[in-house]
């Protein structure tokens, strides 16, 4: 099952609260020579960092808004043409979805190149009858090509956004802030339990920042919601990788009908079976 972010702050307080109560106290506490200059700079780097991951991951979720609003208008704009041309239309939005679906985010361009620029196929092949037909393909176009630039932008801020050194200088600090606060508590229950939220506090802001920086933060709506809910728009069934479920990162409602995707050979994701699921 998923550990979130509550459940690994939790488990972290519970367990630097108890070493506060059991390790002993020093005799020496001359650690505010230490402890202000950490705190600073370990202040700055954090404030640094959470301000260009946040506005990373918003500008994630905005390219997200508009990657799924223009292949839902695609298909819209493709049903005033009709017949086999929405069909295909909406087939390849599916199959673009599905693999979306599958594969992280960070692996979004690599794993759904060829899926998506099969959206292409039906545009080509179309002979427009008249000029409704025109200006539908027109828009079934530019939303293609909105999708198109969405994709590369997508490829931009998907990645992880802090690097190895970043991450040592913040642990580094981030330890001995820990430490520092150890060494400084008091003999009495007040101090200890204190020293052991505050020394929480400071690991909770690291894994708040790592979840941030990986995608994990809001990672159900981000993987699965919002595509799915392109399928829904498209007349589609809903749709979850079964590995999805067994880790605990989606949890489908009782009375709710739904496609779930088996891989006989995971990780490997290039063989799918579909099966449907009334739960």
């Amino acid at each position: 099952m998923k550990r979130t972010l509550f459940y690994k702050v939790l488990l972290v307080t519970i367990i630097l609260v108890i070493l506060s109560f059991i390790l002993p106290i020093p005799a020496n506490k001359n650690v505010d020579v230490i402890l202000l200059p950490a705190t600073f700079i370990f202040g700055a780097i954090y404030s640094f960092e959470i301000l260009k991951v946040i506005g990373n991951f918003s500008e994630l979720k905005k390219l997200l808004s508009i990657l799924t609003a223009n292949l839902v208008y695609m298909y819209h704009a493709a049903t005033i043409i009709g017949g086999s041309f929405t069909t295909a239309v909406q087939e390849k939005i599916e199959k673009y979805i599905l693999s979306s679906i599958d594969y992280s985010l960070v692996q979004h361009i690599s794993s759904t190149d060829q899926d998506f620029l099969s959206l292409i196929d039906p545009i080509e092949s179309l002979e427009p009858k008249n000029d409704r037909h025109r200006a539908a393909l027109s828009s079934v176009t530019a939303g293609f090509h909105k999708v198109l630039e969405a994709r590369y932008q997508l490829a931009e801020v998907a990645p992880r956004e802090i690097s190895a050194g970043e991450w040592l200088m913040m642990i580094l600090l981030a330890f001995i802030l820990v430490i520092t606060l150890f060494l400084g508590r008091e003999n009495g229950m007040l101090s200890q339990f204190s020293a052991g939220v505050f020394a929480a506090t400071i690991i909770g802001t690291l894994l708040l920042l790592d979840e941030a920086d990986s995608n994990q933060l809001q990672e159900t709506r981000l993987e699965y919601e919002i595509f799915n809910q392109v399928l829904e728009d498209i007349g589609k069934k809903p749709y979850y990788p079964r590995f999805a479920i067994k880790k605990g990162v989606v949890k489908v409602q009782k009375g709710y009908s739904y496609r779930i995707g088996i891989f006989p050979k995971y990780p490997d994701l290039s063989i799918r079976e579909i099966q449907e699921v009334n739960s």
